[in-house]
């Protein structure tokens, strides 16, 4: 009678230390998925940081777009005026 109970207690002993080792083994694998995934943010926020740059840039060169064409479209105006007046010159 005496030997069953210490059966028992061997059984769930090597239970336990195998369910051990198993959550070893798994808190290992998340360790390794948790630096992996930090790496993936690094990246992909270093990343987005050159994205955010280039829109920057983006946006500041079609600001000066907007204004080249307008002081071109202010410029073609000025030089048909100055065109018609010499055309109204009267030539001698």
């Amino acid at each position: 009678m005496s030997t069953d109970p210490v059966d028992k207690l061997e059984r769930l002993v090597a239970e336990w230390i195998e369910e051990a080792r198993l959550l070893r083994e798994d808190q290992a694998r998340l360790q390794t998925e948790v630096r992996q995934l930090r790496q993936q943010v690094e990246t992909l926020s270093s990343q987005q940081n050159g994205v955010q740059e280039k829109l920057s840039r983006l946006a500041k060169l079609e600001a000066e777009h907007k204004q080249w064409e307008e002081e071109r479209r202010q410029m073609r105006t000025k030089v048909r005026r100055i065109l018609e007046q010499l055309h109204r010159i009267p030539v001698e």
